[in-house]
């Protein structure tokens, strides 16, 4: 049987794991990922947690114990069973398996970690959190190229500006802490630096709840120290600041001073860049206070504590608050393109989706935790020990603050800090002891650990073809999105956003019934996403199944109220249906919900065109052009109109002006047609003028832009004709018959030029062909019968002159003039 390790080993790969956690995991970013911060630290974290849980577990002799583990416990043993009633069971297994590896890092590290390790740790942390720092800077005043990741800079490695703001106000107070306690200049300025650089990247964020946070974590751990070791406070200041240190901090302050009000250079290339009310530090304070600066959270919180109300014992299952909010917020915040994910606000986050006891297992942790800090304060043994405990209850109530305006408890390397500060406080606590460790907790710790990392693999494998998946979304490659979306599936489902790319997939490729089925499955995850029911409409509409169609988007409607998307919808299906008063409601809708989009004006203006309203139409149209998302289709709608009205030259600028554009292949080809169109109505104006050689430049013209379009060879022809130009007319007439074999006219005109020309025989023919075509058209008797006539094929003549007069409506001149011929041919 090997031999049992030495308890150092066990230290060393504690202080290495506790190194990689706090150190390592704020630089892991992997683009390409969806969650590209997040799953590779939390894959990381729970690696090093299986290497120390296997150590320990091996060692297995006795625990340490901390009256912080009772409330623990219960917390995470209520958060293991809310996958049994949580409508999303998956989400809540996956949210399960990220939060208890964070728990068990405070656990492993409580039983492993001895305060010797602290300083080399400290070291660790400030490095790192100065490099973060320097980057955050540097990306801030554009010294750096945007080759990091990011959707909201300054934001280092973290992907946004707030969750690097996060992870600054937990690191600050462990700088702070070497500064103050460094037993050498090197460590000192270290600590000094990092506190510096970070102080700096913090104001550069523009984190509103951060600022408030930090400065709120300050004060309280200051007055706390005050109130229960107001004898150790002051003496402790007169000791620590000395002339070194008053230099660095005079330093860091002169730093901070110059660097923290400079304005940002750098540009952002999305929608989340700073905006008017965050312009400066002065104006993103100010904001706090000012209508509107909350964001949406106050509404949010309100429909939580509402959530809560009709769930108040079990909530509504881990991960599934996004799952419910719907119901609650009828449009108020959600829209098509925005879903809150959370409340904003963590205490209200875990007391909605865990229930009341578990909440209050929760506050009852955090009890325990700032007793453990007041206890240590009371202390006067040892002065350094009230200085951590000082610094571990600024930097959890930097983060427990932070959590009632964000979300830190999502994220990885906040909750690290908050529960390495628990870990610390309860070793210096006296009421920690030794206890013998029951063989299941040593072996369950392990298998939850590999558990852990199976679906977090899982998860990044995922998260591969879901970004493959969006991608062929941006370039409208159907095909691409329904096979990426199918392999990320086949991970699971850890987005529900997945089923609306498969759907959109399937539904381009024209596969309707796939297209129904991944919205179906997506309602088993997401029973209340609007956007669903929209799509699953949508797809019921292209497979012209209107009335599944109306019941889908009647059914987002009774989810979200507001969603104008979904009157959108509604609007094209009652248009398709021939039911335009009931569409023009259903777009007004939208218009008046926010949905002032291009096309809705369109629309809208088609409707009312078909409704006999053009001056209206006409106004939507412009609109359209002008909207926030405009419809460049407009143009088209625009120059038919202009067209309508004879004024082809009007049409013909807006189709060019809709060229430039270009913004869809498709109207692009139909925008040449409606050119080609122009060009032909200004050839007619022309030939009705005379003007037969303006007339057959502009018929080429239209024949440049839809050289399929058999009337433009037939137009082209007969201006051709009209001037005389035997050959040319003949060309355009046989080209003319080559796209379209089925045009009576254009036998008969072929026909004439033949019969002009003296080739009967041919022009019978074609006359032939004609009347077969267009069997009730007197013309083509007449012309036939004239054919026949100058041939000498009398009886031929006379039936066809007969078979005129038995069809001719027209004026009385006519008839009576072949009936004096048709008497001639008669005779002998």
């Amino acid at each position: 049987m090997p031999s049992t390790p030495n308890i150092s080993h066990v230290e060393k790969i504690s202080q290495v794991a506790a190194h990689l956690c706090l150190g390592l995991t704020p630089f892991l970013i992997v683009p390409g990922l969806n969650q590209y911060t997040l799953t590779p630290r939390l894959l990381v974290l729970q690696c090093a947690l299986l290497v120390l849980a296997a150590a320990w577990a091996w060692k297995r002799r006795t625990c340490r114990w901390s009256p912080l583990l009772l409330p623990a416990l219960g917390f995470f043993a209520l958060m293991a069973l809310s996958p049994f009633w949580a409508v999303n069971p998956f989400r809540s297994v996956y949210d399960l398996s990220k939060h208890l590896s964070l728990f068990l890092f405070f656990f492993l590290l409580l039983q492993t970690f001895r305060l010797n390790h602290l300083p080399a740790l400290l070291v660790t942390t400030s490095l790192s959190g100065a490099l973060i720092g320097l980057l955050g800077i540097g990306e801030y005043l554009g010294l750096l190229p945007h080759v990091i990741p990011s959707t909201g800079r300054p934001s280092a490695t973290f992907g946004f500006r707030n969750l690097a703001a996060l992870y600054l106000v937990a690191n600050i107070p462990f700088a702070l802490l070497l500064f103050l306690t460094a037993r050498n200049t090197r460590n000192q300025i270290i600590g000094g630096a990092a506190t510096t650089l970070m102080v700096i990247f913090l104001i550069y964020t523009r984190g509103r709840a951060s600022y408030v946070s930090f400065a709120g974590a300050a004060l309280f751990s200051t007055l706390l120290w005050l109130a229960f070791g107001n004898r150790t406070f002051w003496p402790f200041l007169r000791t620590a600041l000395n002339r070194k240190t008053a230099y660095i901090g005079l330093c860091g302050l002169l730093a901070i001073g110059l660097l923290g009000p400079m304005s940002e250079r750098f540009k952002e290339h999305h929608q989340q860049r700073f905006d008017e009310k965050k312009a400066d530090i002065s104006s993103a304070l100010q904001s706090i206070v000012t209508r509107g600066g909350d964001r949406g959270r106050l509404i949010m919180w309100r429909h939580t504590l509402s959530m809560i109300a009709d769930a108040p014992i079990r909530g509504v299952g881990l991960g599934n608050w996004e799952i419910f909010y719907p119901l609650y917020d009828r449009g108020q915040m959600i829209g098509p393109r925005n879903h809150p994910a959370r409340p904003h606000n963590d205490f209200l986050w875990i007391w909605a989706e865990q229930g009341t006891p578990a909440f209050l297992c929760y506050l009852a942790f955090l009890f325990i935790f700032f007793n453990n800090i007041r206890h240590i304060l009371c202390n006067p043994s040892d002065p350094q020990h009230r200085l951590i405990a000082f610094v571990c209850c600024f930097s959890a109530s930097a983060v427990i603050l932070t959590g009632c305006f964000d979300f830190p408890r999502e994220r990885i390397t906040p909750p690290m800090f908050f529960y390495f500060s628990c870990a610390l406080a309860a070793l210096l606590h006296s009421q920690t002891i030794q206890r013998p460790c029951p063989r299941w907790i040593a072996a369950g710790i392990p298998l939850l650990l590999l558990l852990g990392i199976g679906i977090t693999v899982r998860h990044i494998a995922f998260d591969v073809h879901y970004v493959r998946a969006f991608k062929a979304h941006l370039l409208k490659d159907h095909s691409d999105m329904a096979s990426e979306a199918e392999r990320a599936l086949g991970y699971g489902p850890f987005d529900h956003q997945i089923f609306v790319i498969q759907g959109q997939g399937y539904a381009g490729l024209g596969r309707y019934e796939q297209a129904v089925q991944s919205y179906r499955r997506g309602l088993t995850y997401h029973p209340y996403f609007a956007n669903f029911y929209s799509n699953l409409g949508h797809v019921y509409q292209l497979n012209h199944q209107y009335a599944d169609a109306l019941s889908a988007y009647r059914a987002a409607l009774d989810i979200n109220p507001a969603h104008y998307l979904a009157h959108y919808n509604l609007g094209t299906a009652f248009q398709a249906l021939g039911q335009p008063d009931s569409a023009t409601i259903a777009y007004q809708k939208a218009l008046r919900l926010g949905g002032a989009q291009g096309k809705t004006y369109l629309n809208l203006g088609v409707v009312l065109m078909q409704q006999g309203l053009p001056d209206s139409a006409v106004a939507l149209y412009h609109r359209a052009l002008t909207a926030p998302e405009p419809a460049p289709e407009a143009l088209i709608n625009l120059g038919g109109f202009y067209a309508s009205q004879g004024q082809f030259d009007n049409a013909l600028d807006l189709y060019r002006q809709f060229l430039d554009a270009a913004p869809d292949t498709t109207h692009v080809r139909t925008a040449h047609h409606h050119i080609s169109e122009a060009w032909a109505g200004l050839g007619i104006q022309a030939e009705q003028l005379g003007a037969f050689d303006r007339a057959i430049a502009h018929y080429q013209q239209a024949i440049r832009h839809w050289p399929e379009n058999a009337r433009n060879w037939f137009n082209l022809g007969n201006a051709h004709r009209e001037r005389g130009d035997i050959d040319q007319a003949m060309h355009a007439y046989r080209e003319s018959l080559n796209r379209d074999p089925n045009s009576a006219d254009t036998y008969n005109n072929l026909g004439l030029l033949y019969h002009d020309n003296g080739d009967c025989a041919q022009a019978i023919d074609l006359f032939e062909k004609a009347r077969g075509l267009a069997p009730e058209w007197p013309v083509v008797y007449l012309n036939l019968g004239n054919a026949c006539a100058l041939s000498g094929r009398y009886p031929e003549a006379i039936a066809a002159y007969t078979a005129f007069l038995e069809r001719w409506q027209g004026d009385a001149a006519t008839a009576e003039e072949v009936r004096r011929y048709l008497i001639q041919l008669k005779q002998p």
